[in-house]
């Protein structure tokens, strides 16, 4: 299977973006806040900024995989 950008980020969107972003809250200590990057950033393999109590950023890199059935 041959990654496709377009098809993957609107795969990343919605209910999956929401799920990233809990998933992220919860992993990192302090954090307060997760936003979604826009599409250029994303690009350049930023997908979600984490904000901190003290007012650090971090950039996140998410890989989202789908899953693939074969069927014979």
């Amino acid at each position: 299977m041959c990654a496709d950008f377009l098809k993957d980020l609107e795969y990343s969107m919605g209910e999956r973006a929401s799920a990233d972003i809990e998933l992220i809250k919860g992993a990192i200590p302090d954090c307060v806040s997760v936003t979604k990057t826009d599409i250029e950033a994303d690009k350049r393999g930023i997908d979600y900024i984490a904000t901190l109590s003290d007012g650090a950023i971090i950039n996140i890199d998410a890989k989202t995989r789908r899953s693939v059935v074969i069927v014979d």
